[in-house]
């Protein structure tokens, strides 16, 4: 009898950690309860999860971890462990938004609406971006029933909307005014008319003034708030002092702005003389943090197009072009980054291999990123590191659709590696791959 609780009990106490187990793992249910110690554990074993998207929506984890109103370390956590703040889902709503309708706490829709922001024209741009319902973070405040969440999205900026304040309880019904009370009331009313209207427009006029006030101040940043920054001309561009700054690890504005997708810092920040070419201290440059963390196609341009050297290696031996095959889901990345590039360059067909190989991308990202490198002329049966890059296909893919794409374009699934092994061998240890008929006919190529 003790030996069958002592196995029920060990049973139980094993579930929260099955829930989790690396090949299983329930990322709904883990941004909905999972510990900070477990979500830490999530994002360790798997390095596409900042990136990885769920439902048909296609939220990433930090937008599941928002709209489930965790606490501002899981969510600094999350932001921590690169999930992007400037995502979008299928119907462009952002992290920010997700913040605004479902969050209790006004300080994760600080840190959300500041993460990677260099200048505060930048946050309120964040704050005001819309939907393709054209909802902005505002109009998903008004949804939240804690007030001072959409208080705090007026401290960056205004609501375009106008101020909303969310109706009063309804109160009990007052006593009724006894006869002469609503009689004195009503002459008071009747005399006061004219002096209230004059006293109204004075009001209007005053009201307008201050409005005008607000307008000016919140459209630029003033590092002392108690008066409003001076306008720069609408023709010029605003003048920042340092625009090489870095912190102690030699990361700069520029990296940041990439970093984090923002268009207009970036801009801005080349406008006035940031040098695209400055590294880290890991040798990462700008277009290197835009390339890994960002799909923005923009700021790619922007940066090659003020001289940024896209033949450039860090310290780990990483380029553009390998990180962009690997993490990018926005192929036309690649594309550009393959101008005048050579199928008998290494790094391409290197690039080609990790194309094939990342799990960051779905199914029809990754063909289409694999489509570039056979519309190049792409070798298909070359060895790099002894294997095929079918057998790769079949070693790390997790669908069978990449089998195919590269079968129909030439490669032969007979080929075999120093050790006998043909692409079937690497498919059959396989646990992801279907066994389907592109799996089966692997094996009837021997």
């Amino acid at each position: 009898m003790k030996k069958k609780f002592l196995f029920v009990f060990l049973l139980a106490a094993l579930i929260p950690a099955a829930m989790y187990a690396k090949d299983n793992v329930d990322y709904e249910l883990l941004a909905k309860q999972g510990t900070e110690a477990e979500i830490r554990q999530a994002f360790k074993e798997n390095r596409n999860l900042s990136t990885q998207v769920f439902g048909t929506s296609r939220e990433t984890f930090l937008m599941l971890a928002l709209k489930n109103d965790r606490d501002i370390d899981i969510i600094s956590l999350c932001l921590e462990k690169e999930s992007n703040p400037s995502a979008k889902t299928k119907e462009g709503k952002t992290p920010l938004m997700y913040a605004a309708q479902y969050s209790s706490d006004q300080n994760v829709i600080d840190l959300v609406s500041k993460y990677g922001i260099v200048l505060k024209r930048s946050r309120d741009a964040r704050v005001l971006q819309k939907d393709k319902s054209g909802m902005d973070s505002f109009a998903y405040a008004r949804m939240n029933p804690e007030y001072s969440v959409y208080q705090k999205l007026t401290e960056y900026t205004e609501d375009p909307q106008g101020l909303y304040v969310p109706e009063p309880p309804a109160q009990e019904t007052a006593d009724v005014p006894t006869t002469e009370a609503a009689q004195n009331s009503e002459q008071t009313a009747s005399v006061s008319a004219d002096s209230n209207s004059n006293e109204q427009n004075a009001s209007n006029a005053k009201q307008a003034e201050i409005q005008q006030y607000a307008s000016a101040f919140l459209l630029d940043y003033a590092e002392n708030e108690d008066k409003p920054a001076e306008q720069p001309p609408a023709n010029k561009t605003e003048y920042i002092e340092n625009p090489n700054a870095a912190d102690k690890n030699g990361v700069t504005l520029l990296m940041r702005a990439a970093k984090a997708g923002n268009d207009w810092d970036v801009n801005l920040l080349l406008k006035n003389g940031a040098d695209v070419n400055l590294r880290d201290k890991d040798g990462w440059t700008a277009l290197m943090y835009a390339v890994r963390y960002q799909n923005n196609l923009n700021i790619l341009n922007m940066l090659i197009e003020n001289a940024a050297y896209i033949r450039v290696r860090n310290k780990f031996n990483a380029t553009p072009l390998l990180m962009a095959a690997d993490y990018s889901q926005n192929p036309e990345i690649i594309s550009v980054l393959l101008k005048n590039r050579s199928v008998s360059e290494d790094e391409v067909f290197r690039a080609f291999i990790f194309a094939i190989t990342g799990n960051s991308s779905s199914d029809h990202i990754r063909e289409a990123k694999i489509k570039l490198f056979l519309d190049m002329g792409i070798p298909l049966n070359r060895l790099w590191k002894g294997q095929t890059p079918l057998m790769y296909a079949a070693q790390y893919g997790k669908s069978t659709l990449v089998l195919k794409q590269l079968i129909d374009a030439g490669a032969n699934p007979a080929l075999q590696d120093e050790n006998g092994n043909t692409a079937f061998e690497y498919a059959k240890a396989n646990k992801n791959l279907a066994h389907d008929d592109i799996y089966w006919s692997l094996n009837g190529a021997n």
